[in-house]
């Protein structure tokens, strides 16, 4: 099987509530690429990088974004 969408979302709402990226309390677009399927055994590597009020996130799987977030103001 692979990872569904919730198990992406939960790492960005983790980041968010930390400080990383922009303000949670603020109204907030998000973006989620999804390149290739991240199946349920895989060992996933977060990449993330929070500048200028952005968060990104890539979930890597052997040195390939599977798939990308970024999430900023409105």
């Amino acid at each position: 099987g692979h990872v569904n969408n919730a198990a992406y979302w939960h790492a960005v709402e983790e980041r968010l509530q930390r400080g990383a990226g922009p303000d949670p309390r603020e109204p907030l677009r998000a973006r989620l690429d999804h390149r290739h399927a991240i199946d349920l055994g895989d060992e996933v590597e977060l990449v993330e990088a929070a500048t200028e009020g952005v968060l990104r996130l890539a979930y890597v799987v052997e040195g390939s974004a599977k798939a990308i977030v970024a999430v900023e103001p409105i």
